[in-house]
């Protein structure tokens, strides 16, 4: 009988309840958008057309459109309406997750943090163009782009396990496999490692540091010539060769304790990791091109979003989940499912 109702209650593959939704598509597309934002952004940065409209924001300085068009000002103008668009796009979404995933905290918090940051962001482009900014500003400005992607990146993600599990219906959790401290912890100590070599490589960027120099992996140039652009250019390689070494000890720590999916999601960082180096070396070999610098933004791009989507799935559940999974077997309505018995032990 149990076992009858049980199998009743099961959604099938290509029911309604295991089907993706509405919100994870318009969270896709929301997470596509945003990229391209970003890379709009990136190379409005590098190629200086920051101020090609003059210092008035968010119009132009003859009104929504300028008198005249040029390669920068049509970087900065389309990287001003995609923002606009993106924020629509956000709260359309941060509203939809909130009324159909409201027992998710994963989701609700990661839709705002998105739109924080992408307010943030906005500000720090408008000081930008209104103020004369530091390098370390500029480099922070990358930094908020990123977390704002990286959000809604791993909030497409959760979704679409919420919706392929029919989790709604369930109510079960996220994560059926712990893990240990320790590996949650090397998790999270990467997350933060990237960003800081995310803002340190913007910081490079804007300091010039990074076209100073020939020669890969160790610059050719005597420390005497260039005296401080020299040790921020070694610091800044230095800094990918460790985040090279946090990966393969992730990479073989989730294949000890025998999770291929954290496994895979290593081997995927390392290959991103592979194709940020070769980016570095091209952006130096080609004098700083656009070509090379876009590869380099879009693999720690890819990096930075799939360091977060781990760190959030190691990540325990909630106890309220697991309360929710462990209730009775019957109530007031006769008998109910239990989506899980027991939480499992974390491997370490």
């Amino acid at each position: 009988m149990d076992t009858e109702f049980e199998s009743k209650q099961k959604p099938s593959r290509g029911t309604a309840s295991g089907r993706l939704s509405g919100a994870f598509w318009l969270s896709a597309v929301t997470t596509v958008w945003m990229f391209v934002v970003n890379m709009f952004g990136f190379v409005d940065t590098f190629t200086d057309s920051s101020l090609s409209l003059g210092r008035t924001w968010p119009f132009t300085q003859q009104g929504l459109f300028p008198s005249s068009w040029d390669a920068a000002k049509f970087i900065e103008y389309t990287h001003r309406v995609l923002v606009g668009g993106l924020l629509i796009l956000l709260l359309a979404l941060t509203v939809w997750v909130w009324l159909r995933y409201r027992d998710y905290v994963e989701a609700k918090v990661l839709s705002l943090i998105a739109v924080v940051f992408v307010l943030a962001e906005a500000v720090l482009g408008a000081m930008a163009v209104l103020l004369v900014t530091p390098p370390a500003v500029t480099a922070s400005h990358m930094g908020v782009a990123l977390v704002a992607f990286c959000a809604v990146t791993v909030l497409t993600g959760v979704i679409r396990r919420i919706d392929q599990g029919a989790l709604l219906q369930t109510h079960g959790p996220l994560r059926t496999q712990p893990v240990s401290r320790g590996f949650r912890a090397l998790a999270w100590f990467t997350l933060v490692y990237v960003l800081f070599a995310i803002y340190f490589g913007s910081f490079v960027a804007a300091t010039g540091a990074g076209g100073a120099f020939q020669g890969w992996p160790i610059p050719t140039e005597s420390p005497n010539l260039v005296h401080g652009l020299y040790w921020i250019d070694v610091t800044h390689r230095s800094v990918a060769a460790g985040l090279v070494v946090l990966l393969v000890t992730l990479t073989v720590w989730a294949r000890r304790i025998g999770r291929r999916d954290l496994m895979g999601i290593g081997i995927g960082l390392l290959c991103f990791a592979m194709l940020q180096a070769a980016s570095g070396a091209l952006l130096i070999y080609t004098l700083l091109s656009v070509q090379a610098f876009l590869l380099h933004v879009m693999g720690i791009t890819c990096i930075f979003a799939l360091s977060a989507y781990l760190a959030v799935w190691v990540l325990p559940e909630p106890a309220r989940r697991w309360a929710t999974a462990n209730a009775p077997d019957t109530d007031d309505h006769g008998p109910r499912k239990r989506t899980l018995r027991h939480q499992a032990r974390p491997v370490s």
